[in-house]
């Protein structure tokens, strides 16, 4: 049985290639910016309602929890109902959950519109790809997505520093005035810009069925694994480094957020360069050079640590070049595996971004159980996840459309 037409209206003025991704790119970021802006809120949220920390967290697992869970729905059933209205779906969803947060009474409540943020905010990850899958030729999907990913590593890279100014200035509330706001300008985005672009021969059938037949390939499996220690590695870094900067370097939060920007920055150099130099330089040999960046920096970052060098520097700056082969492989990685699969676009974003995930929140939990002195449980990890990605290259060649 085919599927039926989108339910939304057509956009107003749809956009097309370079506005198109850039405006994605703002939607992609928004899970990234409701989730970084409000880490400096958590003890005032803490303090305001006069609760212990593990409970407050809540606030921050819940948030985690409902992400994985929308990214796991909404690539199929942007699939199954057309791109735009659960796009459209997604970003009112976030706006409501921003406006229960900014309005919240009681911890239960700012939790449940923590949770219902996080499942808007999904969309914006798995659809934004998916529209980009749609929309431009396979040789030219890579350098689409990197632009995707610059955008959200600026949201990733500013929003602790941000956030916690305004926090300071105007208190906690003033975090969900600001994603209100922002909730509302990307559905006004969003309606008037956003074409709808699944294609009339999208796959229908079992849901079921296509996962299984994608997660029988074993190259697929390689990108997801390959994308998944990838993130990991940046998800354990960061969160390890508070730790180490309060309690080894003795600095304070503010210049945590300044390190960490650094780090982001040269992701967003990696990102950059894909996106200049991608005409030019074969994917292939730009995910293993990427990869193999990874490799060398994270055996500086080892050295450095038994070394012992003080201060943060021998940490960030390692950390920082590693994070620029990061920032030429992922975009190779992401654009392969959602070109497997042209006709399940949405259900590839969705297994890949919850696969992601989720190997990046079992990595977090696994390293926390190391003590963090000297940052070296990080360390080891990062370098074990560097070669293990290089492996999946080298095992099981990549395969990119042309």
């Amino acid at each position: 049985m085919s599927s039926p037409p989108p339910v939304a209206a057509p956009a107003r003025k749809p956009l097309s290639g370079q506005r198109l991704v850039l405006l994605l790119g703002a939607l992609n970021a928004a899970g990234p910016l409701s989730a970084f802006f409000y880490l400096p809120a958590l003890p005032h949220v803490q303090a305001a309602f006069g609760v212990a920390l593990p409970v407050a967290q809540a606030t921050v697992s819940a948030s985690l929890t409902a992400f994985a869970c929308g990214i796991l729905v909404s690539g199929p059933l942007s699939d199954r109902f057309g791109r735009r209205p659960v796009l459209l779906t997604g970003m009112m969803t976030f706006l409501l959950g921003s406006l229960l947060c900014l309005l919240a009474p009681s911890l239960p409540v700012l939790v449940a519109g923590r949770a219902i943020q996080a499942l808007g905010t999904s969309t914006g990850l798995v659809v934004a790809r998916a529209i980009v899958i749609d929309s431009f030729p396979a040789e030219r999907v890579f350098r689409m997505i990197a632009t995707l990913t610059m955008v959200m590593v600026l949201a990733n890279g500013l929003s602790p520093f941000f956030g916690g100014v305004l926090v300071e200035v105007f208190g906690w509330r003033s975090i969900f005035v600001l994603l209100s706001l922002a909730g509302l300008a990307m559905v006004s985005a969003a309606w008037r810009f956003i074409p709808e672009t699944r294609p009339a021969a999208t796959a229908g059938g079992n849901v079921l069925a296509r996962t299984a037949d994608l997660v029988r390939r074993p190259v697929f499996l390689a990108y997801l694994l390959e994308g998944g220690v990838i993130i990991a590695i940046f998800q354990v870094f960061v969160s390890t480094t508070p730790y180490l900067m309060q309690n080894e370097f003795h600095r304070s939060p503010q210049e945590f957020g300044l390190f960490t920007a650094f780090v982001s920055g040269g992701y967003f150099l990696g990102n950059f360069l894909v996106t200049r130099l991608g005409h030019s330089w074969r994917q292939e040999s730009m995910l293993r050079t990427g990869l193999s960046i990874q490799v060398v920096f994270a055996l500086m970052l080892l050295s450095f640590a038994l070394l012992k060098l003080p201060g943060p520097w021998p940490i960030y700056l390692p950390v920082c070049l590693l994070a620029m082969g990061q920032g030429l492989a992922l975009p190779q990685i992401n654009s392969a595996a959602l070109t497997l699969a042209p006709q399940s676009a949405g259900l590839a974003s969705s297994l890949i971004g919850f696969g992601q995930n989720l190997i990046s929140g079992a990595s977090v939990q696994f390293v926390s159980v190391f003590p963090t002195g000297r940052g070296m449980p990080m360390i080891v990890f990062t370098v074990a996840a560097s070669f293990f990605a290089l492996a999946c290259v080298l095992a099981v060649p990549p395969r990119f459309a042309r």
